[in-house]
């Protein structure tokens, strides 16, 4: 256990090293320095632009209480990362392949309906980030609305993924059919208000509690149904789990055209701004409590329906149930450590740097500053996803080492590059950018590359955004987009939700091209190698001894291209090996 953890922390160092190395440097070079100071009719900002600000407050700024909370929040997110991979192995990994096997094999899809509908509504309640999310939406008092409304969502589709399997229906057609009837629902709705919110809702259902599980629990059923088609089966599961909120939610916003979003200032944030060091014991402390409070109330309702399961049907031996138990401590106490460090530090910062980008002194020429500071974020924000790194490890195990984590994480790094760049951007000019199309768009250049591409990419693609929208999105991207938001239009709060929502969203769009591109990557290595190969065989040089028939070269040639034409078609994917 001792070995294993200290390996896990090792990545984990590794893992949230870089971006918090690219926060400490962009903190230390002054870049969001800045002071608000709210006047009648406007917010007046001084920051790095505004003469002799630069030298007056650099010290007390740079070396403050956020930076201070930066530091201190390394270790807690670390090991919690840490734990939390351990146990997420160890005991929701576990559940979701044990269920998954066991009632596949007991051919009943009323059963296996009914227990992925509870399950998945389940473990999409334990979602931190879906909590984290509707806290910034709607208030702490009146999120559960939108979690509920979410994960409702998340357990239908999730039904309906593993029925799909079972029965073999076409993924691009399920994923056509609902995105059909997404857009359909989207024209009965006031589109501009509530469209970034609908496709936020949607990439949130997937974090660091529900991807271990649904993802191993489609593995098990794809597996255990054993068609020639189990290895593409046993990705998209979630990534069609993901589309039901974006089902549900636009059927709650049909009846609720008046409901009450806003944009409030974070709490830590504030206890920091207000009280500065003093405030610090009572913000990780409060942060903690909320943390364990929150994945506990998270935890048990899966665990509760675990063990009725076991009890039922599974009949697991003692060591395996200890093991599990066990994985669920683990789990405990790493997202708890894990939620108080975000929270207490890159929540309230992402804050705090988007209140800077907002301000007045970066306009103009100066924004490209905030573009090449979101472009660095995006190359490392993905690398401190726990979800992700779970797909990942999946992935490369389910294909036996034919799609390497590495090219995923580099698929996906590139996508949060664009997106971060092009979320900013938006939030700045928003009367530009209409966020429909942007959506409509990626949908349409997803699926006109995933003509030629194999399946499984297809089909990964949509697990891989599902991922990509985790802790880090929530707690990071979001905030420093509405803190953005908040600061260029202070006073007008349709405006505000308008452009400080829908990042989550795009992390998720931009991540179906990207992943799909890497395959598109994988079938055009495989073209140019399979050409050259032909021209050594097919060019007359003086080194060649003997030459074919014309006729008999006529044939080998088709042939080869035949076999070329089957190899691009169904072995493309081998090319990571």
């Amino acid at each position: 256990m001792a070995k294993e953890l200290w390996g896990r922390i090792k990545e984990g160092i590794f893992s949230i090293g870089p971006i918090y190395l690219v926060l400490l440097l962009i903190d230390i070079s002054g870049l969001f320095l800045f002071d608000s100071k709210p006047i009648e009719g406007s917010v007046q900002f001084e920051n790095i632009f505004t003469p002799n600000y630069y030298a007056n407050n650099y010290a007390s700024s740079v070396f403050g209480p956020f930076t201070l909370c930066l530091l201190i929040s390394f270790i807690p997110l670390v090991l919690g990362s840490s734990l939390f991979g351990m146990g997420a192995d160890q005991a929701m990994s576990r559940i979701g392949t044990a269920i998954g096997e066991n009632i596949t094999k007991k051919r009943s899809l009323i059963l296996l309906g009914v227990v992925a509908l509870l399950m998945g509504t389940l473990v999409t309640l334990a979602e931190p980030d879906l909590s984290v999310f509707s806290a910034q939406l709607m208030g702490e008092n009146h999120k559960w609305v939108m979690v509920a409304v979410v994960s409702i969502g998340v357990g239908l589709l999730l039904a309906f993924a593993l029925i799909r399997i079972l029965k073999q229906w076409s993924y691009k057609f399920c994923i056509v059919g609902l995105e059909f009837i997404v857009f359909a629902l989207a024209l009965l709705i006031s589109k501009d208000k509530f469209m970034p919110i609908i496709f936020d809702g949607a990439g949130t259902t997937t974090g660091s509690i529900s991807a271990p599980f649904i993802v191993a629990f489609g593995i098990a059923v794809a597996q255990v149904k054993g068609s020639k088609d189990a290895e593409n089966d046993s990705f998209g599961v979630s990534g069609l789990a993901s589309l039901g909120p974006l089902i549900t939610v636009p059927i709650m916003c049909m009846f609720s055209e008046n409901i009450n979003f806003s944009i409030d200032i974070p709490t830590p944030y504030t206890l920091l701004t207000e009280q500065g060091y003093n405030g610090l014991g009572g913000l990780y402390g409060s942060n903690l409590l909320d943390a364990m409070q929150d994945t506990l109330f998270s935890l048990v309702p899966v665990l509760a329906f675990f063990i009725i399961y076991d009890l039922c049907f599974l009949h697991m031996k003692k060591k395996e149930l200890i093991q599990i138990f066990i994985g669920f401590l683990y789990t405990f106490v790493g997202l708890s450590l894990f939620l108080m460090g975000v929270n207490s530090s890159f929540y309230p910062l992402a804050w705090k740097m988007g209140l800077a980008f907002g301000s007045n002194g970066y306009d103009g020429a100066n924004f490209a500053i905030v573009l090449v500071i979101m472009g660095l974020l995006g190359l490392v924000i993905i690398l401190a996803e726990p979800s992700v790194h779970v797909l990942a490890k999946q992935v490369e195990d389910v294909s036996r080492g034919s799609i390497r984590s590495k090219d995923l994480f580099f698929a996906m790094c590139a996508a949060l590059m664009v997106v971060c760049i092009l979320a900013v951007t938006r939030v700045k000019y928003i009367n530009e950018i209409d966020y429909t199309v942007i959506i409509v768009a990626l949908l349409l250049v997803s699926f006109a590359i995933s003509f030629f591409v194999p399946d499984l990419f297809f089909a990964l693609s949509f697990d891989s955004a599902g991922v990509a929208s985790g802790t880090m999105s929530s707690a990071f991207l979001l905030p420093l987009c509405t803190g953005m938001s908040s600061a260029l239009y202070p006073y007008d709060k349709e405006l505000q939700m308008k452009s400080g929502f829908g990042v989550i969203g795009l992390v998720a769009m931009i991540s179906l091209v990207s992943i799909q591109l890497l395959g598109l990557y994988g079938n055009i290595k495989t073209y140019i190698k399979v050409r050259r190969s032909y021209k050594a065989i097919f060019t007359p040089d003086d080194s060649q001894v003997i030459h074919l028939p014309s006729s008999a070269d006529s044939i080998l040639k088709l042939f080869y291209f035949s076999s070329i034409l089957l190899y691009i078609s169904f072995q493309s994917e081998n090319i990571w090996k």
